[in-house]
């Protein structure tokens, strides 16, 4: 049965022996036994799925040229873009893979046949100011933005331009993450539009912890303490004075029911690529825009603590305090304290049932 050829780049292509059977991999290598000869070598992709193989072409592809110092005003956009994209492809960090293609796609769209040199920052103003008057937050814009300035700074590093256009965000102004604020209507849309278990767990925990996506989804059964009622959102080896800390924070009464009866082993049981796709497919099934994103709770946290509650309680709940201080609180054991946060707690509480993210949904949910 003759091969089936799927795709094609540089000196690689793909390939089937058989009609659904896994793909392969096939390049041109000179036979040492016969000169001026070639031979074909291949190596299974180990997946039946065309994308996934072309991935997997494209870091060969880009892992094997030779890297060569590129003019900026000869290289087009899209073959930078394509090059950055591999580059996370060679380190296996899959996931960044998927926030390049997120935040890149537009601008691939918009600025793909044009050299490097003709997309500087008059430009991207330009395109930046068109995303927001179509209704996307500057928080976001500011990130796609901030992606293209790292591709670029990335690209002189590796050699694959001598020198990159500069790149202005001042022209957006200042962002305060703390105003970001998921209001009650929004809350509750999202809430009644999660159909899985494993997101509405997230969900429900990230709402009521302010914890980070990462942690919670790493998040196991030995971490919850139901006597003296904690999360213990640390991660193996975290010390006080690390740049992101994680805290110990306090069971809500919204969020006991959620771990009663566990089995032991991951409470979320689902990895954070996961939890983005299906926040995404959420977010469109409850109208909401691009700015309702996992850390807008961590974010609405922020706000109602810092209005409602006094200063050496958000630090505490927040891991805003002074390694000091968080050693003391936690070698002390004064988190397992009944009253530790308890500010805090009522706080989120009422928050949670002015939402109406309440417990009977999580009854109905397991029912």
């Amino acid at each position: 049965m003759p091969r089936e050829r799927l795709d094609k780049l540089g000196d690689f292509y793909l390939f089937r022996d058989k009609p659904g059977g896994n793909i392969y991999l096939g390049w041109q290598v000179a036979d040492p036994n016969r000169p001026g000869r070639s031979r074909t070598e291949r190596e299974s992709c180990g997946t039946a799925d065309v994308e996934t193989a072309r991935e997997m072409m494209i870091a060969r592809h880009f892992k094997t040229r030779q890297p060569r110092d590129h003019q900026p005003d000869t290289m087009l956009f899209a073959e930078l873009a394509m090059d950055y994209k591999a580059k996370w492809l060679d380190r296996g960090e899959i996931r960044s893979v998927d926030q390049i293609k997120r935040s890149l796609r537009w601008a691939v769209e918009r600025f793909g046949d044009r050299t490097v040199f003709e997309v500087g920052s008059p430009e991207l103003q330009i395109w930046g100011e068109e995303l927001m008057e179509d209704g996307r937050a500057p928080g976001y814009v500011q990130r796609i933005l901030n992606d293209i300035r790292t591709m670029y700074n990335r690209a002189v590093e590796r050699r694959w331009l001598m020198s990159a256009p500069k790149i202005s965000l001042q022209w957006i102004g200042p962002l305060d993450g703390r105003n970001i604020f998921a209001g009650r209507e929004q809350a509750l849309a999202f809430w009644e539009a999660i159909e899985d278990e494993r997101l509405a767990r997230f969900t429900i925990i990230n709402a009521n912890t302010g914890g980070r996506t990462e942690r919670i989804c790493e998040l196991t059964a030995d971490k919850i303490d139901l006597e003296n009622g904690t999360v213990d959102l640390r991660k193996p080896g975290e010390k006080p004075r690390d740049k992101k800390r994680n805290p110990v924070v306090k069971i809500t009464r919204t969020l006991r029911p959620w771990f009663a009866n566990l089995d032991g082993g991951l409470i979320v049981g689902a990895r954070k690529r996961w939890i983005y796709e299906m926040w995404r497919e959420t977010r469109v099934r409850a109208g909401l825009d691009e700015s309702f994103v996992p850390t807008i709770w961590r974010h609405t946290l922020n706000t109602l603590l810092d209005e409602k509650v006094e200063e050496q309680w958000v630090r505490r709940w927040l891991a805003r305090a002074n390694p000091e201080q968080m050693i003391e609180w936690y070698t002390k054991r004064r988190v397992n304290e009944p009253d530790y946060c308890k500010p805090c707690v009522d706080v989120i509480d009422d928050y949670m049932a002015e939402c109406g993210m309440s417990n009977s949904l999580h009854e109905a949910r397991k029912a």
